[in-house]
């Protein structure tokens, strides 16, 4: 639930962040941190590291990557708790990233929220009347990077039993390779690098860094693996219920009365794909 929450603040926090360090450039800079807070907290973890299992880290730096980024522009072009609210549809979308790796269909439960959800997100973004956005679809795709991450998270430390701080670094130095790489490729020209740092947005950038990436991704690498996949996106969704809490907070951000049902019509996928489940399913409980 910690999670939950540092993942939710850091929604409206990124707008904060975009008022003095471009969007790319930002995420760079959140996994840079990263790495130098693992390097000081776990140092001695440094001489163990596997390499299996490090390449491990870098296949899930890969889903981290597309996730940060594709959320990150697209908040530039949405508001934070559109975002939120788009974000939480990988709840839905992890049984079907479960069938595309390890080949377990999804039930008739699964399908039928998805459809739900769907039609929920027509209403929230605007799609019903043709306002959806760059950002929306951006969002989207993070979404989805996001269900295969908790999923592959999942085939690593169980399965392969995978060496767990081999597995994050793993994922801090790919991903910030890899946001490296495409801030140079897409973000590196005057009119769209932007490195004016005020205090707001050093504070907003260096929260995000600390709480929503480094002990965000920390904890779910640890803890995941005591539950099920669907299970642990459950709690992951509850995000969006603190990122409108922020939004409100911190942005005046509000809904109109179509995206206040598109929204509810969501969380009832989320909360009917998990509270309706197969007799023989059960929670993994190793302590």
């Amino acid at each position: 639930m910690f999670v939950t929450i540092s993942w939710g603040l850091s929604f409206p926090l990124s707008k904060f962040v975009f008022e003095g360090y471009s969007p790319q450039f930002s995420v760079v800079i959140r996994f840079l941190i990263t790495i130098v807070l693992f390097v000081v907290f776990c140092f001695n973890k440094l001489k163990t590291i596997q390499k299996r299992d490090y390449y491990y880290g870098l296949i899930l730096s890969s889903f981290l990557y597309i996730g940060f980024i594709t959320q990150t522009v697209g908040l530039v072009y949405t508001s934070a708790s559109t975002s939120a609210f788009i974000t939480g549809a990988y709840i839905v979308l992890l049984p079907f990233a479960q069938y595309f790796i390890v080949r377990k269909l999804p039930t008739k439960i699964n399908i039928l929220a998805i459809l739900i959800v769907t039609a929920g997100m027509a209403l929230l973004t605007g799609v019903h009347e043709l306002r959806g956005n760059i950002g929306d679809l951006l969002t989207i795709i993070c979404a989805a990077a996001f269900a295969m991450h908790i999923v592959f998270i999942d085939l690593y430390t169980n399965e392969k039993k995978a060496d767990f701080h081999s597995l994050v670094f793993g994922q801090f130095t790919g991903a910030a390779v890899l946001c490296l790489i495409s801030t140079f490729i897409f973000e590196w020209s005057p009119d769209k690098f932007l490195f004016q740092p005020t205090f707001s947005s050093t504070i907003s950038l260096l929260i995000n860094s600390i709480f929503s990436t480094f002990m965000g991704i920390f904890l779910i690498n640890k803890y995941q693996k005591y539950t099920t996949p669907v299970r642990a996106g459950l709690i992951y969704s509850m995000e969006q219920v603190f990122a409108v809490i922020f939004s409100f907070i911190l942005l005046s951000e509000s809904l109109s009365f179509i995206q206040i049902i598109g929204a509810c019509i969501m969380l009832t996928g989320f909360i009917l794909t998990e509270l309706i489940k197969p007799k023989n399913e059960a929670i993994r409980n190793n302590g």
